[in-house]
C-alpha cells in the first residue's frame, strides 16, 4: 500500500483514542509504549515501524502530535540495543529498554551513532524510571542499566 493517511500501524479508531486521552491528560508525564520504534532510528532495511520508510506519513503524524503534548516520552521494546533519541523537528525523546541478556544484543553496529541518538549501547541490559515530587513540580529520572544492574545513562527531565 502506497504511504498515506490511508496506511496505518495503529489503526484511525485507536490512534484517535490515544491522541485523544493524551490529549485531555493532566498528567506531569504521559508515557507511550510501543513494540516498535516511533523516533528510532531503525535500520534501513527495516519497513515494520514508524522510525522508518515504509510508515512515513504517520510516523510523523504521531512525532508532530506527541512533541506538541508536555511531558510525552515514547518508550520501545523490540530493540537489540539500549538507546535515547530526540526527534530534532519535534523534540520528542525516545526511550529503548535492549534485550535482557547479552546474548541477545544483535542488530544495531555499536559504532553507528545517528544524530538522533543522545546515547547508544549495543549490550544486554534494562530501563528504570523514578518519579520525585519537588515544590517545583515532578522530576523523572529514566537510567539504562546493564545487566547486573550497573546504571550507564541518566537523563532527568523536565529538561528545562
Amino acid at each position: 500500500m502506497p504511504d498515506g493517511p490511508e496506511k496505518t500501524i495503529l489503526g484511525p479508531d485507536q490512534k484517535a483514542w490515544l491522541l485523544k486521552t493524551l490529549d485531555e491528560s493532566k498528567a506531569t508525564f504521559k508515557l507511550v509504549f510501543s513494540p516498535t520504534p516511533i523516533v528510532g532510528p531503525d535500520r534501513n532495511n527495516k519497513h515494520d515501524n514508524h522510525a522508518n520508510d515504509n510508515f512515513v506519513y504517520e510516523g510523523n503524524e504521531l512525532r508532530e502530535r506527541f512533541g506538541r503534548i508536555p511531558g510525552l516520552i515514547t518508550f520501545c521494546g523490540d530493540r537489540h540495543w539500549q538507546y535515547a533519541s530526540v526527534d530534532r523537528a519535534t523534540g520528542l525523546w525516545e526511550f529503548g529498554c535492549g534485550p535482557g541478556s547479552e546474548v541477545h544484543q544483535l542488530g544495531w553496529k555499536p559504532g553507528d551513532v545517528r544524530d538522533q541518538h543522545q546515547f547508544l549501547r549495543v549490550a544486554g541490559g534494562f530501563l528504570s524510571g523514578q518519579v520525585k515530587a519537588r515544590e517545583s513540580g515532578a522530576r523523572l529520572t529514566l537510567r539504562h542499566h546493564t545487566i547486573n544492574g550497573q546504571p550507564v545513562s541518566e537523563f532527568v527531565f523536565p529538561t528545562k
